[in-house]
């Protein structure tokens, strides 16, 4: 009697360690069967990009709102910028022109206030 319960126990441990390996394939595997609910990207990352119609703008910045601190920043080239950003967040946008004399910084032009929507990979702001 005692090795029939011996059995029992071992078989319905194999088969529940076979169960487990096989529910836990599906959920970690990258191409499982559930949803992932990071939103898209990498930590809800965000590309973003769009136009300015202002032609002696050389420079976008975002700055994170409430915090205060500059997210990025990213170059103008041909009217166009491209930045990556965390979606879901508040940003005010700095946009700097070129000034006349090279040993300054470029002078800050205007400032906008930018929503990223969460749950997209990429989303277009012109300004």
């Amino acid at each position: 009697m005692n090795n029939k319960i011996i059995i029992g126990v071992v078989i319905g441990l194999i088969a529940g360690l076979m169960l487990g390996v096989f529910i836990g394939v599906l959920i970690v595997s990258p191409s499982g069967v559930l949803p992932s609910k990071t939103g898209a990207g990498i930590n809800n990352q965000v590309q973003v990009s769009g136009s300015i119609k202002e032609a002696q703008i050389i420079e976008i910045e975002f700055v994170s709102i409430p915090n205060g601190t500059v997210s990025t920043s990213a170059p103008v080239t041909n009217g166009g910028y491209s930045a990556l950003l965390i979606g879901g967040q508040s940003y005010k946008v700095n946009l700097y022109s070129a000034n006349s004399n090279i040993e300054y910084p470029p002078s800050l032009y205007g400032t906008f206030s930018l929503y990223v929507p969460l749950g997209v990979p990429t989303f277009t702001a012109n300004f």
